[in-house]
């Protein structure tokens, strides 16, 4: 890891006259925080199409809350946003960030943890990005799509990601390694796997993330990728 640091020295240093250290500029570059980037706003773009007037919507978890704060609201007059975190802290940056996009009158906060919500046939759309990147075992991630179905109104929406498995791990992966830069990619590796231990890379095909979602009842699939589609957005109806 040391030697791997050294190789790489020049990028912690700042340039003089500059905020951002090569190491923070390559960071921006890491081709998974840009398909993170994209898949962001891919959401921002799906969750706009589905607010109207008395939708009853909701994010899990909810994080910051920006997957439902940062639309438009204009000529909304009453609506429901629900922002469902198992971490208190994310609630209460959450309530902050509703407070600065003054949206507070629409929202509810709510600490639940996403594998009990208790809800049936409540939301018009889920909002959902992170949860099954963290788990590991596939029961669970199948637990975790049968509580977003039960949770929805019929005909509800339910938007979420996964992590596109690497094509040295499957020759199946639609992963598009010819545009990804070698260096971002062994800097990213360096950085997330040998040096922070990242524990998030559960990583799936497209085909078992259909058939996780098909076997918890859900139809109509759509897919939209970030531009590598590493971190590709699924839409499914109940």
């Amino acid at each position: 890891r040391d030697r791997l640091r050294d190789k790489y020295d020049f990028c912690f240093k700042h340039v003089e006259g500059s905020q951002q250290s090569e190491f923070e500029k390559a960071f921006l570059n890491f081709p998974v925080v840009r398909a993170t980037q994209q898949r962001f706003q891919i959401f921002l773009e799906e969750n706009q199409k589905l607010i109207k007037d008395g939708v009853v919507a909701a994010s899990i978890p909810s994080g910051l809350f920006g997957e439902l704060l940062y639309l438009d609201y204009s000529g909304i007059k009453h609506c429901q946003l629900y922002a469902i975190d198992l971490d208190p802290h994310s609630l209460v940056y959450a309530k902050q960030n509703a407070i600065h996009c003054k949206l507070g009158h629409f929202i509810e906060f709510r600490k639940k943890d996403a594998w009990a919500l208790g809800y049936k046939n409540k939301f018009d759309f889920i909002s959902s990005n992170g949860l099954n990147i963290y788990e590991p075992d596939e029961t669970r991630v199948i637990e975790l799509y049968q509580n977003f179905y039960n949770a929805l109104k019929p005909g509800g929406k339910l938007i979420t990601s996964y992590i596109e498995v690497p094509p040295q791990l499957n020759a199946n992966s639609v992963v598009k390694v010819d545009i990804l830069n070698p260096f971002y990619l062994k800097l990213q590796k360096m950085v997330m796997i040998d040096i922070l231990q990242s524990t998030w890379a559960n990583y799936c095909t497209q085909e078992q993330m259909f058939k996780r979602l098909e076997s918890v009842g859900f139809k109509d699939i759509q897919i939209r990728y970030d531009k590598a589609h590493m971190f590709p957005t699924v839409i499914v109806e109940k």
